[in-house]
């Protein structure tokens, strides 16, 4: 939880800074600005913070409207930080950018998701030998906020955080590979879903 902490502190500290450079530029600068932005209505991006565990996130964002647009993302991960655990999962969050009206993908928003994911998941002995194998299926929803930017470029950078809920949570393909030790697979530990991201794409 403290990498959590720090990674949320560093992100309202980004987003704080951000706003105060974006307040003191000229009413010409951000006229330019605006029209640079406001012919861009879709964005290829990956997540930063998915590097730090080998994984790897993609997402593509849509303009529906002035202060709406829709976003489709994968996630997959197999990370030697988190023994035996192999993840994909699915989402499709949907935008309402509060700060600059000019343009859906620019600025303030908060994001209602909805989220698939399926687990590989092991049960390990204290010895570290793996007592069973099983396939978890999760369904939930959440709420994400954050801001957006673009450089004159089309390069993007979107921070945000959120948090969600798994109701659903689906257990199959469960393999017993030494029944003579214990194993638990905990339904909590997969009902809860963090989200933190700093982002990088492409405009266009």
């Amino acid at each position: 939880m403290k990498i959590y902490f720090t990674l949320l502190c560093f992100l309202l500290l980004f987003l704080s800074a951000s706003s105060t450079t974006y307040a003191q530029l000229s009413e010409e600068e951000k006229l330019a600005t605006l029209d640079n932005e406001s012919n861009r209505k879709h964005i290829f991006k990956t997540n930063l913070l998915s590097l730090l565990t080998r994984s790897v996130s993609l997402g593509y964002e849509h303009a529906l409207s002035k202060t709406m647009s829709i976003q489709a993302g994968g996630y997959y991960s197999k990370s030697k930080m988190f023994r035996g655990v192999e993840r994909i999962s699915a989402s499709l969050e949907l935008r309402k950018y509060m700060s600059r009206p000019e343009n859906a993908i620019v600025g303030w928003y908060l994001a209602p998701y909805v989220k698939y994911q399926q687990i590989k998941d092991t049960e390990e002995s204290f010895s570290g030998d793996v007592t069973a194998r099983v396939t978890i299926r999760t369904v939930g929803a959440g709420l994400q906020a954050g801001k957006q930017w673009i450089a004159k470029k089309g390069f993007t950078v979107d921070i945000y955080a959120g948090a969600g809920f798994n109701p659903i949570v689906y257990y199959d393909d469960l393999e017993v590979i030494d029944a003579s030790l214990p194993y638990t697979f905990s339904r909590s530990k997969w009902q809860r879903d963090i989200r933190l991201g700093v982002v990088i794409g492409y405009a266009f």
